[in-house]
């Protein structure tokens, strides 16, 4: 497609060939990646009327595509049989069906194929219910007669149509989940072409289950115990010997052990690899109270002391400073006495902002995986069977409430990502930016977030038409509809009154018909919906937990600043003052 014009230029062909739809002259300049080809405008003329004139020389026609009208394929599966495995072939009514999951489809097949899988599902069933009848132990007459079938079944078939491991069988049928054991079937030889029968063929290859009603040791019983009970039964192990439960607890001390007084019960025994692991601490405490009041447990102490774990020294204790399983109160006690600034307010503010901000994003995180969830639960089952009505309208609302809130989160947590890291640093000062404290990593670590998932400013383009189309608000509605106990209704009114400003402000924006108007407003308007849906999920989550209720009444303050300040710049701002913004 490339061509050089008459200075030696490289440029589209089409317009090497056609230099008056060239509106402006073609020269090299130096860019950062070195001499390019650019298109430098006339000084002395205007591009509306170029283009206009260009426009009227073009000589083409757009012809109409014609397009084969799409047919809906006839729907000719059946309701799966639940005698059949999942992932096989049957045949049903002299037709061959393939069973994929609650449904059976009819398979297309040359006639030669479907007489090979008729005969493969032949042999298949043949050897399901031999094996079935030696493992449940039927007499030897009825597995000879079940071998005789076998064999006459695969005789017929491999004089037709070859081995079952020839590759034309396995083109056929190995869609079907039994076919590895067809080719157990055969023993075949070095040069893939002959196989000989396998043992199943003439012998008795499976025995059926006997239980052992008797044994001579306990150590033998313990073992059949834990095999056939998956735990130390006493009473098992009992009838098995013949012998008392002391005698086996004599036998078998150190090997089994008593837990500590089951109160008003038969003692329980538990096998020596369970009791010497876990909390293997917790489990001394215990046994040594038993021993105080029983020698029995004197055996159980001894052991315990010899599994106990070293202790740690404080130089081997590492605790990652914002590790979820340490309490806020510690982690703030800890500032104030590293920073020597008790109840500093800017210290304390800092972090109950940087927490809110957090929790509010993994809500919307959460929330988002949610709607994900269930509109790919439904394509699932959309798979399996057609959707109702209902359930089509209910995937539909999902899918279109994900794709709202994915930008949406992408973008908002990124931002709160870095300020968290930012404001980190800030905490400890100037020591915040060296290598010593893990803040220096997440605050690179952060910046990664807005790039690798795309600046802020593409999530706000993906999301600004979710503002436009009323997405976000009868998303918010949803939200503000839900109850909230009396102690919430305070935050719950201040939502309420924020929606409302928010309303109004898209109302203002969307009114004045002005694209570029709505791109500068754009990020204000998905701020203020992220601000409110979160304050929304936070109140949500302090309902249902009351160790969210700081949170959210600091992310709904937080919110109400921001709704606030954006909310006033659009008021006050008209859309002939974008100019003042443009370089």
């Amino acid at each position: 497609y490339l061509d050089t014009d008459e200075n030696g230029i490289t440029q589209n062909r089409y317009f090497v060939e056609h230099p008056e739809m060239v509106l402006g002259e073609m020269v090299m300049e130096s860019t950062k990646y070195g001499m390019d080809s650019a298109c430098r405008p006339y000084e002395d003329a205007s591009l509306e009327t170029l283009l206009a004139g260009a426009v009227e020389n073009i000589q083409a026609e757009i012809a109409e595509q014609e397009t084969d009208e799409l047919v809906e394929e006839e729907d000719n599966s059946i309701p799966a049989d639940p005698s059949v495995a999942n992932f096989s072939f049957t045949v049903y009514d002299g037709k061959i069906y393939y069973r994929e999951n609650s449904r059976m489809k009819p398979v297309e097949l040359s006639v030669t194929a479907a007489n090979r899988v008729k005969g493969m599902v032949a042999i298949r069933d043949c050897v399901r219910e031999l094996i079935a009848y030696q493992t449940e132990g039927y007499a030897d007459t009825v597995i000879e007669g079940q071998q005789r079938k076998l064999n006459q079944l695969y005789d017929t078939f491999q004089k037709k149509y070859g081995i079952l491991n020839a590759r034309a069988n396995s083109m056929v049928f190995s869609d079907d989940n039994s076919y590895p054991l067809l080719c157990s079937l055969e023993v075949v030889a070095e040069d893939g072409v002959h196989a000989r029968k396998a043992d199943m063929f003439h012998k008795r290859t499976i025995k059926p289950h006997q239980a052992v009603t008797k044994v001579d040791t306990a150590s033998e019983a313990l073992s059949l115990s834990l095999s056939e009970k998956a735990r130390v039964d006493m009473d098992y192990m009992c009838s098995l010997t013949g012998k008392s439960a002391e005698e086996i607890e004599r036998e078998l001390s150190g090997v089994i052990f008593r837990l500590p007084d089951v109160a008003g019960g038969e003692p329980e025994f538990v096998s020596e690899d369970e009791y010497l692991s876990g909390n293997v601490r917790e489990k001394l405490k215990e046994a040594k109270l038993a021993a105080a009041a029983s020698e029995v447990y004197k055996i159980n102490v001894e052991a315990l002391e010899k599994v106990q774990p070293k202790d740690l020294t404080a130089s081997e204790i590492s605790v990652r400073l914002g590790a979820t399983w340490i309490p806020i109160s510690d982690v703030s006690e800890f500032m104030f006495q590293l920073l020597d600034t008790p109840n500093y307010s800017a210290v304390y503010e800092m972090l109950a902002v940087m927490k809110a901000k957090l929790d509010a994003s993994r809500a919307l995180l959460y929330e988002t995986a949610r709607f994900v969830d269930i509109y790919k639960a439904y394509d699932d089952i959309a798979k399996e069977r057609t959707l109702t009505p209902e359930e089509r309208k209910e995937a539909k609302a999902f899918s279109r409430k994900a794709d709202a809130c994915t930008p949406l989160v992408k973008g908002m947590g990124s931002e709160y990502c870095n300020q968290n890291a930012y404001d980190a640093i800030q905490i400890h000062g100037g020591s915040g930016f060296m290598k010593d404290y893990a803040c220096e990593r997440v605050y690179r670590d952060a910046r990664i977030t807005s790039i690798y998932e795309g600046t802020t400013q593409l999530q706000v383009v993906a999301a600004i038409r979710h503002v436009t189309t009323g997405t976000y608000l009868s998303l918010i509605r949803e939200y503000e509809a839900q109850p909230v106990k009396e102690s919430l209704k305070g935050i719950h009114d201040i939502l309420v009154g924020l929606t409302e400003n928010f309303e109004k402000a898209v109302q203002t924006v969307t009114e004045a018909k002005n694209q570029e108007y709505l791109d500068f407003m754009a990020r204000r308007l998905v701020e203020m919906a992220g601000n409110i849906i979160m304050a929304y999920l936070l109140l949500g989550h302090a309902e249902a937990n009351e160790s969210f209720t700081k949170s959210c009444e600091v992310y709904t303050k937080l919110a109400q600043s921001e709704v606030d300040k954006h909310c006033d710049f659009i008021a006050n701002f008209s859309p002939a003052q974008i100019d003042c913004y443009k370089a």
